[in-house]
């Protein structure tokens, strides 16, 4: 087998232990072909001073680990490390990081996941033309082989141009907590918790915590949909390739160690009902785009009462009164939505609720 380039894509935001975490498993990778982007989403710590530390050999495992026994030995420092500043978000950096293991991307805003991601994607194309791009959550651990395993199946099965690794919860390493899903035309999707290690699994629906994009892909589909700035943009992509009938599959020997919302968690401040908010609104921007006007219209108010009474009072013991302020907002938002872009989102986490 050959072993053609790819470009592994981590974000950071203010999550800089989990990070380093993260890399610490990724360099151990037996796969001989690969960089590193590492996008810093505008954190507001010492977050690009504390990953450079580390890579200078200066901030030895500040981390407790479940996964002793893949981050460690720590890898020789120092690393090469480009640091290059994004100056504007529609044009990739001119500064070529081309000989260095990691090139640290630094935003001085938080993009967002897919702006951050496509940027990565044009600068990865530009520097290195790219074969595939691994877009990979911070707040995860892989194994040496992961990344190989997951080109290996695009490399040998040339129907499918898309993979995910199978994703298995951190802190229980043998129960899956996602293998791909399944899209219903309703717009919903469903995960699939069951995979065999020597089993390649067709899916409907790909996670972009650790997903595997050929350039193919990416130029004929285009990138991730900027009109999400958190959430959505792994579902928005899903049904968009589902409709172009491409193949997507789940891995079951590329396993990766996820601590489940830890990203959303820290971005939401830990609360559901905010979660329940931007996801739904999410949706229905999302669905607009795929359904005609008079079924969106419908399916809309379906959607809005699916979230209220089953999601939100039903499932998470919601407070009826704040149930209810948190569907007056969707409904509200909801109406002539096409997007939820940053200021939205602030919005909505920024809001007194109570």
């Amino acid at each position: 087998m050959s072993y053609p380039h790819v470009s592994i894509i981590i974000l950071n935001w203010n999550k800089w232990a989990d990070t380093i975490e993260c890399l610490e498993s990724v360099l151990k990778s037996d796969y001989p072909n690969f960089n590193i982007i590492l996008v810093d989403n505008g954190s507001d710590n010492d977050s690009v001073e504390k990953i450079l530390a580390w890579a200078d050999g200066k901030l030895i495992k500040p981390y407790i680990s479940n996964y002793d026994e893949i981050v460690l030995p720590e890898v020789k420092k120092p690393l090469i490390i480009q640091k290059i500043q994004i100056e504007n978000i529609n044009h990739v950096p001119t500064e070529s990081g081309k000989n260095a293991m990691i090139n640290l991307l630094i935003s001085n805003e938080n993009l967002g996941f897919a702006k951050a991601n496509n940027l990565s994607i044009r600068y990865a194309d530009a520097t290195w033309n790219s074969k595939y791009y691994y877009l990979l959550n911070n707040d995860t651990v892989i194994e040496k082989e992961t990344l190989r395993n997951l080109v290996t199946v695009l490399e040998n099965e040339t129907l499918y141009k898309i993979a995910q690794s199978t994703i298995f919860y951190y802190n229980n390493k043998e129960e899956i907590a996602c293998a791909g899903g399944r899209l219903f035309p309703w717009g919903k999707g469903k995960f699939y918790t069951r995979i065999t290690s020597d089993e390649i699994k067709e899916i409907g629906f790909i996670n972009g915590c650790a997903l595997l994009i050929s350039q193919e892909i990416v130029e004929k589909y285009g990138l991730l949909s900027e009109r999400f700035f958190f959430g959505e943009e792994d579902f928005e992509y899903s049904y968009r390739l589902s409709l172009a009938k491409v193949k997507k599959v789940c891995v079951g020997n590329s396993r990766v160690y996820h601590k489940i919302s830890v990203s959303s968690n820290h971005l939401l401040d830990n609360d559901r009902g905010r979660s329940l908010v931007l996801s739904a609104l999410n949706r229905i921007a999302d669905m607009r785009n795929y359904y005609p006007r008079f079924i969106w219209i419908f399916w809309r108010y379906l959607t809005v009462i699916y979230y209220y009474l089953f999601l939100m009072i039903i499932k998470h013991g919601i407070d009826t009164k704040l149930a209810n302020k948190y569907l007056k907002y969707i409904l509200k938002k909801s109406r002539n939505i096409s997007s939820v872009d940053k200021t939205l989102y602030e919005e909505i986490i920024n809001k007194k609720w109570n």
